[in-house]
C-alpha cells in the first residue's frame, strides 16, 4: 500500500507540472496596440472579436490581471521590481508584469495544495499525518515554485546564447567601426546581420538611442538587463572608450578575444566537471549490474553452501 501511495505521489507531482506548463503555455504574448486595432476593423464587430478570442485571452488573462493588480497593493515595491529585472532577464514571461507573475504564481501554489489535498484524502489512513502534511506541502510548493523554476531555466538559455553569440557580434562591431560607420550604425548591422537574443536586444537599446536617451545610459540599460557578465564588461568597455576617447575598435577587438578566451575557459572548466557528474550515474546505475553480474554467481555458492544444498560427503 505503501509503495502504491508512492507512486500515485509521483503521478500527482508530474499532472500537477504538466497542469501548470499548459497553462503557462497557453498564455499568449501580449500584442501591440496597432495589431490590436488592426485584428479590430477587421472583426464586424467588438462582440464577434470578443467570442473569437480563445478563452485563455477573454477569462484568464482578465483575471490574472486582476489577480495580480490585488497581489501588486500587499508586495513590497523592491520585490516588484526584482522580479521585473529578473524577467527582463529572461526575455520576458508571456508578457506578465511583476504582479500578475505572482498572482499566477500564488494560483498554481493553490492548485498544488488542492491537488496535495485531495491525494492525501485519497490516500486516507495509508498514509501518516506527517507524511500527509508533507504530500500537501510538497505539491503546493511545487505549484508555486514553477513558474520560477521556468523562469530560471529562461534566463539560463538566453544567457548561454548571448555568451555564445558575443564574440561574433564584436567581430562584426569591430569591422564596421574599423570601416568607419559610427557605434550606432555597426550596432544596427549587427541587429540586421543576426537573428538572435542578443541582437534583439541591440535593436531595443537602438531604439532607446533614436528616442533621446544618451548612448551610454541605454547600453548600461542593456547589460541591466540581460544581466550578464561578459556583456556587463563590454558595456564597461565600450562606454570607457567613448567617454575618453580612446580607440574604439582597437577596444573591441580586445573584447572579442577576451570573450572567445573566456568562452575557452568555460569549456575546459565544464570538461573537467564532466568525470565528477558521471561518477552518480556510474555508481547508481553502471556499478550495481556489474555487481550482480561478477559477485552473483559467488553470491548464489555461499548462499547454496550455508543452506546445506550443495551436498557434503
Amino acid at each position: 500500500m505503501t509503495a502504491l501511495v508512492f507512486f500515485a505521489t509521483v503521478i500527482t507531482a508530474i499532472g500537477l507540472f504538466a497542469v501548470g506548463r499548459g497553462l503557462v503555455a497557453a498564455m499568449p504574448s501580449r500584442t501591440s496596440l496597432a495589431q490590436r486595432l488592426s485584428a479590430a476593423d477587421d472583426m464586424a464587430s467588438t462582440r464577434e472579436a470578443e467570442l473569437a478570442s480563445p478563452f485563455v485571452v477573454r477569462v484568464l488573462e482578465p483575471t490574472i490581471h486582476r489577480f495580480g493588480d490585488m497581489v501588486a497593493k500587499r508586495l513590497p515595491q523592491n520585490l516588484l521590481e526584482e522580479a521585473d529585472r529578473f524577467m527582463a532577464s529572461g526575455g520576458g514571461l508571456f508578457g506578465l508584469r511583476a504582479s500578475e507573475y505572482y498572482g499566477l504564481r500564488l494560483v498554481l501554489g493553490v492548485v498544488g495544495l488542492g491537488a496535495g489535498i485531495l491525494l492525501a484524502k485519497i490516500a486516507g489512513d495509508a498514509l501518516s499525518p506527517l507524511i500527509s502534511g508533507l504530500v500537501i506541502g510538497g505539491c503546493a510548493v511545487v505549484g508555486f515554485m514553477y513558474l520560477r523554476f521556468t523562469l530560471l531555466r529562461n534566463v539560463r538559455a538566453r544567457q548561454t546564447s548571448m555568451r555564445k553569440a558575443l564574440p561574433a557580434v564584436l567581430d562584426l562591431l569591430c569591422i564596421g567601426v574599423e570601416a568607419g560607420m559610427a557605434i550606432d550604425v555597426a550596432m544596427s548591422q549587427v541587429a540586421e546581420k543576426f537573428s538572435n537574443a542578443l541582437s534583439r536586444e541591440i535593436s531595443a537599446t537602438l531604439d532607446e538611442i533614436r528616442l533621446g536617451r544618451p548612448r551610454i545610459e541605454a547600453l548600461q540599460a542593456m547589460a541591466d538587463r540581460v544581466g550578464l557578465d561578459e556583456l556587463n564588461v563590454f558595456v564597461d568597455a565600450v562606454a570607457q572608450s567613448l567617454q575618453l576617447g580612446t580607440s574604439l575598435s582597437r577596444t573591441l577587438r580586445i573584447q572579442a578575444e577576451e570573450m572567445r578566451r573566456r568562452r575557452r575557459q568555460r569549456a575546459e572548466e565544464l570538461g573537467a566537471k564532466a568525470p565528477l557528474k558521471m561518477l552518480f550515474p556510474m555508481i547508481g546505475c553502471i556499478f550495481p549490474t556489474l555487481f550482480v553480474v561478477i559477485l552473483g554467481p559467488a553470491a548464489l555458492v555461499l548462499i547454496d553452501q550455508f543452506t546445506g544444498g550443495g551436498g557434503g560427503p
